[in-house]
């Protein structure tokens, strides 16, 4: 008899009658990517790599995870940084959309790390997640010509840059270390879903696997009663200045929480000059303000960046934004009825004036670039004399 021995493989996609079975245990939620712990474990290595010193930005300081849309990339990227104890500055189409906002950041980013070698003690590192590549470059065709030029100047400190990507054909990316995804089986995205939401039937998690054709993305979203084309409801960064309450306030820093306090900053100057109050006082607010933001960023290397720690400095924050407050905006210029009656008087004696001049003649002046005048207006102007 001749033997085949056929290795043991789990089966790509296990049949859901198996599952049906809603006394299943809900077991400790997964770490990293799902169904790619190979993947995951290769960035948390690359993670951790240590950072030689006065070492200059170079195509090693990248790392591409490339799988297809909806597969739990981003939320695998941002479950190893918090495992390695770094921070994330995120970078995607709510933040930049050109080459000029992504190095308006990357400097930042670079800046306030160098800041934390005068203080005392290990800072958090941090690393830059670009999500969704492929969105960016809907937007910006040159952002890796943009991404290539900025390692070629050889000017940049070293950083750790993550890039997200969607597409398959990753050939532009060739000179990056690239880590490949597959998508995920149902069972594997059972046991995460499982784990994340363990007071759920296993039977409508299915249903819900199922419709969803495997994208964890709109998975979550059904799961916690929110439709895919919903639209975020969370206020802008240009909303802090518009007298929010705090709790408002705290939801738009939250969104992130290194970034948005920057961006806070950057416009308060105009922002001050568009509000009631004495110029002396302006200032010594903006100068409170200024040596603030500079404390909350000390703070920021402090905790570390953790995502518990992160609400300390974020209520610090929220203080600065509410004594802006103080200083009330000025009312806009308002049309009132005296400005209506003159304007409409001014309108009613142009059209009186415009018919008694056109009285019996066509309006030629009226009808492109043609300017006619009729004969005897003709005569009387050719006939008049000026006197030098």
């Amino acid at each position: 008899f001749r033997i085949f021995v056929i290795p043991f493989k789990i089966p790509f996609k296990i049949p859901f009658k198996i599952y049906k079975n809603n006394n299943i245990m809900a077991a400790p939620l997964p770490v990293g990517f799902v169904g790619n712990s190979r993947g995951y474990t290769q960035l948390i290595s690359w993670l951790k790599r240590e950072k030689i010193p006065k070492q200059k930005l170079t195509y090693k300081s990248f790392i591409v995870v490339v799988g297809p849309s909806g597969i739990g990339k981003t939320i695998g990227v941002e479950e190893a940084i918090r495992e390695t104890n770094k921070y994330m500055v995120k970078i995607d189409c709510n933040n930049c959309v050109n080459n000029k906002e992504f190095k308006d950041i990357l400097v930042k980013a670079i800046s306030s790390d160098l800041l934390s070698q005068f203080e005392e003690g290990a800072a958090a590192e941090r690393v830059i997640v670009i999500d969704e590549l492929d969105a960016l470059l809907s937007l910006d065709r040159t952002f890796i010509n943009a991404l290539c030029s900025l390692i070629d100047s050889n000017t940049l400190p070293d950083i750790k840059i993550i890039i997200t990507y969607n597409l398959q054909d990753y050939k532009s990316l060739s000179n990056f270390e690239i880590i490949l995804l597959h998508k995920p089986d149902d069972a594997d995205i059972l046991i995460y879903m499982r784990g994340k939401y363990p007071n759920i039937q296993c039977d409508i998690l299915l249903e819900t696997i199922e419709k969803c054709d495997g994208n964890i993305s709109s998975i979550i979203m059904k799961i916690e009663g929110y439709e895919s084309t919903k639209i975020n409801s969370v206020p802008e960064v240009c909303n802090l200045y518009n007298d929010l309450p705090k709790d408002k306030i705290r939801l738009i820093l939250d969104q992130d929480a290194w970034l948005h306090p920057l961006r806070f900053h950057e416009n308060i100057i105009n922002e001050f000059n568009i509000r009631k109050g004495l110029q002396k006082n302006k200032e010594q607010c903006y100068i409170k303000i200024l040596k603030s933001l500079c404390e909350w960023d000390r703070m920021m290397y402090f905790y570390k960046g953790r995502v518990n720690d992160v609400l300390i400095p974020l209520e610090y924050v929220t203080s600065l934004v509410i004594l802006l407050y103080t200083f009330p905006i000025k009312k806009k210029d308002v049309i009132h009825q005296d400005n209506f009656t003159k304007l409409f008087n001014y309108l009613s004696l142009r059209k009186k004036n415009m018919i008694s001049l056109h009285s019996g003649v066509f309006p030629w002046e009226n009808i492109g670039n043609i300017h006619k005048l009729p004969f005897d207006e003709k005569k009387k102007k050719k006939s008049k004399k000026f006197s030098t």
